[in-house]
């Protein structure tokens, strides 16, 4: 038992290290300390490279090729980035579903105010079995995808990405998690993300239900 337990936490350790990667710039180990609200001038191009060699990530397709993309059905974590560090440009309608008969836009401000311009990662969510066992990463970003073309599909989370012009060419990756909770990972994320930026994800609006249990 007490193998199993090492195990387990030796992985988490290196999921984190593995994705942690996508979310904080590289820098000089004396810049670490006291960082909190650095915003770094590294390139878009530089810090997708970074993010492309984390080991264990998977995917870095564009939404609009995520249908026939060969993505797990096992649970896990997904980041959205975008594909350059070009100046937002948002819509004033979102392209979204109207789940619930919510409507999905948002005013520009809001979106103005959630926006980071030196954060690459725009997203971070999480894809668990579910009560059935027969949810995970495949079954999530499926409708994530559709909710953004339209459908009424309950992926409500994330919706700010679809008021972004070129929405279809945010990037999508994707980690298993193994002996982890998609959960615990995503609310360490997030919580990583605010430690470097002082603000969540632009379309994070929670801070993972994990972290506030």
């Amino acid at each position: 038992m007490a193998i199993a337990v090492h195990s387990a936490a030796t992985h988490h350790r290196e999921l984190r290290s593995s994705i942690i990667a996508l979310i904080r710039p590289s820098l000089p180990e004396e810049d670490q300390v006291g960082n909190f609200q650095r915003q770094t001038a590294a390139s878009e191009d530089a810090r997708c490279d970074q993010a492309h060699s984390s080991p264990g990530f998977t995917g870095f397709v564009p939404f609009k090729d995520l249908a026939t993309a060969d993505v797990p059905a096992a649970p896990g974590v997904y980041v959205v980035l975008r594909a350059d560090d070009e100046p937002p440009v948002f819509l004033e309608h979102s392209p979204a579903g109207w789940f619930k008969e919510r409507n999905p836009s948002v005013t520009a401000a809001q979106l103005a105010n959630a926006w980071i311009d030196a954060a690459s990662v725009l997203y971070i969510g999480k894809a668990g079995a579910g009560i059935s066992g027969r949810r995970g990463l495949k079954k999530r970003l499926t409708e994530y995808r559709r909710h953004g073309a339209g459908e009424k599909i309950g992926h409500w989370s994330g919706r700010y990405v679809w008021q972004l012009a070129g929405g279809g060419d945010l990037l999508v990756a994707w980690k298993e998690t193994p002996g982890v909770g998609p959960e615990t990972v995503e609310a360490e994320l997030i919580g990583d993300f605010m430690w470097q930026y002082g603000a969540r994800p632009f379309a994070n609006r929670k801070i993972g239900k994990a972290a506030t249990q």
